[in-house]
C-alpha cells in the first residue's frame, strides 16, 4: 500500500509522493491493527495489537529447551514440581505428565538426525478453573487433532507402526480438550484440562 501510494504521488510530483509514503505508511499501520484485533477476538489469549500470548497474573511454568535429552530433563523436572499446585485430580496429574512426556518425545523423534540447536517453548498455566498445556516449535506443520477409529493401528511406509500417529492418538485421548494451530513456522499446539468441582 505505501509503495502504491508513492507510485501514485511521483506521478504528480516528488513532494505528493512523499505524502504518500506517510499515508501508504499510516494505512499500514491500521490494517495491521484491525488484522490483530479481529485476531484477537477469536483468540482472547493474543494482545490485541501485538498478538503476543498474554496470560495475566494466572500461575504458570514455562521453558525453553533444545532438543537434547538432558535440557529435556530439565522442563519434565520444572513441570513435575509445578503441577501439584495445579489442585488436580491424581488421574489428570498422570494425563498431563504423561500428555507433556508424548509430545516432547514426538520432537525429539522429529529432530533426529537434524540440527538440535533449535528451541521448543512450553508452558503449563493453572486458570483457576482449568489447566493448558502450550507447547510451540518450529517445523513440518502436522495435525495432532485426527482419531484412529477403534483397532486401526497406523503404519508408515515400510509397513512399521507409525509411533508418532500412536502418541498423537494417546495425546488427544487424555487431553480434554486440543487445539491445534500453525502460524509464522510454529507448531502451537494447547491441551486443556477442566478442573473438578
Amino acid at each position: 500500500a505505501t509503495y502504491l501510494c508513492m507510485l501514485l504521488g511521483s506521478m504528480i510530483s516528488v513532494r505528493c509522493m512523499w505524502y504518500g509514503l506517510a499515508l501508504g505508511g499510516l494505512f499500514s499501520v491500521v490494517l495491521s491493527g484491525v488484522y490483530a484485533y479481529r485476531q484477537h477476538l477469536k483468540n482472547p489469549i493474543l494482545h490485541w495489537y501485538t498478538l503476543v500470548p498474554c496470560l495475566g497474573d494466572a500461575p504458570q511454568v514455562e521453558a525453553s529447551s533444545t532438543y537434547d535429552s538432558s535440557n529435556i530433563q530439565l522442563v519434565r523436572e520444572k513441570i513435575d514440581a509445578f503441577l501439584p499446585s495445579c489442585e488436580l485430580t491424581e488421574t489428570q496429574i498422570l494425563e498431563v505428565r504423561q500428555c507433556c512426556e508424548e509430545m516432547m518425545q514426538n520432537l525429539i523423534d522429529t529432530k533426529m538426525n537434524k540440527d538440535v540447536s533449535n528451541t521448543f517453548d512450553i508452558r503449563l498455566v493453572d486458570h483457576g478453573d482449568k489447566v493448558q498445556l502450550i507447547m510451540k516449535d518450529s517445523g513440518r506443520p502436522f495435525n495432532p487433532t485426527f482419531r484412529l477409529s477403534e483397532g486401526e493401528v497406523p503404519v508408515d511406509e515400510k509397513g512399521n507402526p507409525n509411533l508418532k500417529a500412536i502418541r498423537l492418538q494417546l495425546i488427544n485421548t487424555l487431553s480434554e480438550r486440543l487445539d491445534y494451530r500453525y502460524s509464522y513456522g510454529l507448531n502451537s499446539t494447547v491441551l486443556t484440562w477442566l478442573k473438578e468441582k
